[in-house]
């Protein structure tokens, strides 16, 4: 507490820490060479091991979870539209090679990336446990991923 006004900006400045180092880790995993769908489910899982999974844990995650819908809150959602724009260009770039089609009449991939964090965000309090958490996010991601077919030939 002599480093931070309170506990709530002691949080803020743990949280930002947290999440640009799980974002960083994020855009590892999707810049390498692997197929999109394990690559998309892979990053998930580290952005969430590294940024949700140690607050979800803690003996004091609830109050953290608190202090983060405050002052926090702007901070955590830029952070995750950061996210959403890594996994959105992880997934342009394939659409740009032809290695697969977007549902609908061509979902941007944003929207795309925005759907399915927003799907993993719902799933936090449906877990009973991180490891049924992580399960989960393999469920969806996996049915996101299969509704991006590949293109039909020509």
């Amino acid at each position: 507490y002599l480093m931070f006004e309170n506990k709530e900006s002691l949080f803020r400045q743990l949280a930002n820490h947290r999440q640009h180092e799980a974002i960083d880790e994020a855009a590892a995993v999707l810049a390498e060479a692997a197929p999109l769908a394990d690559r998309i489910t892979r990053a998930i899982l580290a952005y969430e091991r590294i940024y949700y999974e140690p607050v979800a844990g803690s003996p004091h995650g609830a109050e953290f979870m608190d202090l983060n819908q405050g002052a926090a809150l702007k901070d955590m959602i830029e952070g995750r539209y950061r996210l959403i724009g890594h996994l959105a260009a992880a997934i342009e770039a394939a659409r740009s090679r032809h290695e697969l089609t977007m549902p609908g009449d061509g979902m941007p991939a944003h929207d795309f990336a925005e759907l399915l964090m927003l799907s993993v965000n719902g799933m936090k309090k449906a877990a009973s446990s991180i490891e049924d958490f992580r399960q989960k996010i393999r469920e969806v991601s996996g049915i996101f991923m299969a509704s991006i077919t590949p293109p039909t030939p020509r």
